[in-house]
């Protein structure tokens, strides 16, 4: 592995070297030597004290042995940045761990994700061609045969194309990308040049870039192509939902109801990756913020739900079906579809220390729908001001009790969606009066006093007899 480094550099390095063998540990006298001697250096600069250091330590052995088995002109190494600090001054390190990459001793930053899987793929996508140059109609058979997945653009030599295509390629993740400037290999493939293909082993095998050639619409169009039509959600897929906000169709079900993913399966030959489909089971308890998130529950299961944004959610009513999923999907790409609210249960009891307990579904009826004037908290469970608020909003419910047009209510903003009312901060009051139901925002004090006073100046039909009240 360390054929570039001087053996009286090794014999240094040994004394202070107590990580992982496939793990060089440099020192400030040992940094730049090895920058010099070797083309290719990869370090971590951490700290002993730091958890998040401590924590990788074993995916970072992991990443280690892979490079000092299969690529070796890789050097993986790690410098205490507390200790050394004139390496650690010389590259402005101000937090850890942080990882550079030294190509012939020029940093590139590390922006790859914290993962065993991710560092390796960002690593070598740094250090190999973007795309791999297929001179022949053998070398693309034999590269889409070894590639489950693989993008071929066909071209000619030194193209525009070819530039922005490898461009694209060094920003994205995977080695399976591809140039053929081959005119037979086209012609064995039905193509017209220029051409970006991508061939799968699996949903429809083939299918061809229509777009203009640009690197964001070329990202978008291999991004989408990435992921299989249909696929557990885990990993890849909740980056590609949540992390890049695209659309979504997930089928939630039990582990054991399998027959709900070979439904989506043949769904997808309909849809043919219009929309991304995935598959999870609630109970899970890799699940469960996923479920608090979207506000579905597990009891519920099996659902079909359609995700875009967190102000585009839809639910299919009803069976699951073939029909009916065909349906919600033709529903939703017409954007007729209702969007879907999270909502807690209905409560068994109504009140809570004179207050009122709302929730989403009994929102409308109580503030919009009725003749009382309602002061609401939008609280957190978590929120510490809202925790401090509490007993000065029971007192306001207490003096408010006998007033049969006042109630003051709370709602769970975390468990509760109220359309055109995105709560951002903790607590929030509103009032909504009968004369004004989109609520007049309290901003006062949170006391009891100052709270029954701004009711008593903004009910309508008492604003000149506040004494009534």
């Amino acid at each position: 592995m360390l054929k570039h480094v001087s053996l009286l550099l090794l014999l240094g390095l040994a004394f202070c070297h107590d990580e992982p063998k496939n793990i060089l540990k440099l020192t400030d006298d040992t940094f730049e030597e090895v920058l010099s001697t070797n083309p290719y250096v990869f370090v971590e600069f951490y700290s002993p004290w730091c958890a998040h250091c401590r924590y990788f330590d074993p995916l970072y052995s992991k990443v280690s042995t892979l490079f000092s088995e299969n690529t070796p002109q890789v050097i993986i190494s790690k410098i205490d940045a507390t200790v050394h600090l004139e390496a650690a001054e010389n590259y402005d390190i101000s937090a850890y761990p942080t990882f550079k990459l030294f190509i012939n001793k020029e940093p590139i930053d590390y922006t790859g994700p914290r993962s065993e899987n991710g560092m390796i793929n960002w690593i070598f996508k740094k250090i190999n061609p973007p795309a791999w140059h297929l001179q022949s109609l053998d070398t693309v058979k034999a590269f889409l045969e070894d590639n489950k997945l693989a993008f071929v653009l066909f071209t000619t030599h030194g193209s525009a194309e070819e530039k922005i295509f490898e461009e694209t390629a060094k920003t994205l993740e995977g080695s399976y990308y591809a140039i053929s400037t081959d005119p037979e290999a086209a012609k064995e493939y039905g193509v017209n040049i220029p051409q970006l293909v991508v061939f799968k082993h699996y949903d429809d095998g083939k299918a061809e870039y229509k777009g203009e050639f640009n690197e964001s619409d070329l990202t978008e169009f291999i991004e989408k192509h990435q992921l299989p039509w249909v696929m557990r959600f885990e990993g890849k897929a909740i980056e590609y939902v949540f992390g890049k906000e695209n659309p979504c169709l997930f089928l939630f079900r039990k582990e054991e109801d399998s027959q709900y993913d070979e439904l989506l399966q043949h769904i997808s030959k309909h849809v043919k990756g219009e929309i991304f489909m995935t598959y999870a089971d609630l109970w899970d308890s890799i699940n469960i913020r996923l479920g608090n998130s979207i506000g579905v529950s597990p009891d519920s299961m099996p659902m079909a739900f359609i995700w875009h944004s967190e102000t585009k959610k839809y639910m299919l009513s009803g069976e699951i079906t073939e029909e009916t999923l065909l349906q919600f999907l033709q529903d939703y790409k017409k954007g007729i579809l209702p969007i879907y609210y999270k909502s807690e249960p209905v409560p068994e009891k109504d009140y809570d220390d004179n207050i009122k307990i709302l929730v989403a579904s009994t929102f409308e009826d109580i503030v919009y729908n009725s003749s009382l004037n309602v002061l609401v908290q939008f609280h957190a469970p978590w929120c510490g001001h809202c925790r401090t608020l509490t007993p000065e909003f029971k007192k306001v419910a207490e003096r408010f009790s006998g007033t049969e047009s006042i109630a003051v209510a709370m709602l769970d903003a975390t468990k509760n969606e109220i359309p055109g009312h995105e709560i951002t901060k903790f607590p929030t009051i509103k009032y909504f009066t009968t004369e004004n139901k989109e609520g007049i925002e309290y901003n006062g004090s949170r006391d009891a006093e100052s709270i029954i006073e701004f009711i008593k100046n903004n009910t309508p039909t008492q604003k000149q007899m506040k004494h009534d009240l």
